[in-house]
């Protein structure tokens, strides 16, 4: 009883790190950042926001307020890199609504790209808002791990200090069962999110989704849009930001909380399987 005990202790620690790693990696908005290279100094929208990052359902956008101090263009003695702001909004992208106008969004969103869907201004029959598929997956998954790892902290805890043999039978597994719940559930959200690295770039500066719906998904759907990109002067690159290590971490406590309850479950069926943890 003392190891299980023992081994309650310790799992109750590390799954109490997982979720921590968890919600830091939800509340905070550096899932990845994107960087613009060729961006100039220029009053040109995809200049202005030129690199941001991504959070779960935001992106957030480092752009320079100067020009709020010289409304009418005059000097005001203040560097553009020296004085910044943050500015975020919802990761929402512009959809085709009906198909028949999906050339009108085409041309809309190149226009406006990554504030279209902040304006009130494009036609709401032809066009929508909305999150990716994979945001929402993503959104979903990370909801989910926290529940389970809610729930978890409660039932470990009592792992750790009840001593009643018939109650820790059905603890045990119980805990064991969402544990393997929440590894499957961080594991889906990196995989979603670090293979779709380059989703925001393909969506909000190339327009992917709205070519392959005006173009009706085919071949020259593709070639459409590469001829689109030739014409841009400005390229993109994107790195994995530390939230998605924070997650990485979350992943491995929980992988170290599943072999805690492990070992607990064959010191219980089998006490002399296992040495003494002293």
């Amino acid at each position: 009883m003392k190891r299980i005990q023992r081994l309650g202790s310790v799992s109750f620690v590390t799954v109490l790190l997982s979720l921590v790693f968890h919600l830091l990696a939800m509340s905070n908005d550096e899932w990845k950042t994107i960087t613009c290279h060729g961006c100039g100094n220029t009053t040109d929208l995809q200049d202005i926001l030129g690199s941001w990052t991504v959070a779960l359902t935001e992106r957030c956008y480092s752009t320079s307020v100067v020009g709020i101090f010289a409304p009418n263009g005059g000097y005001t003695g203040l560097t553009a890199s020296g004085f910044r702001a943050q500015v975020c909004v919802e990761n929402q992208y512009l959809m085709v609504k009906d198909i028949r106008n999906a050339s009108y969004c085409l041309r809309y969103n190149e226009g406006f790209s990554d504030v279209a869907c902040t304006l009130t201004e494009y036609n709401t029959k032809a066009c929508k808002c909305d999150y990716s598929t994979r945001i929402k997956l993503i959104l979903a998954m990370t909801i989910l791990t926290s529940l389970s790892l809610g729930i978890l902290i409660f039932i470990s805890h009592l792992v750790a200090f009840v001593k009643i043999d018939y109650v820790l039978e059905w603890l045990i597994p119980t805990c064991y069962s969402l544990l393997f719940f929440a590894i499957l559930c961080i594991f889906i959200t990196l995989f979603t999110a670090g293979t779709g690295l380059d989703d925001e770039i393909n969506q909000l500066r190339y327009s992917q989704s709205l070519f392959e719906v005006a173009y009706f998904n085919d071949s020259s759907a593709t070639a459409h849009m590469n001829a689109y990109k030739k014409t841009l002067t400005r390229t993109y690159s994107v790195k994995l930001g530390w939230c998605f290590g924070m997650e990485v971490m979350a992943l491995y406590f929980s992988i170290v909380s599943a072999v805690l309850y492990l070992l607990m479950y064959l010191v219980k069926r089998h006490p002399n399987a296992i040495k003494a943890i002293k």
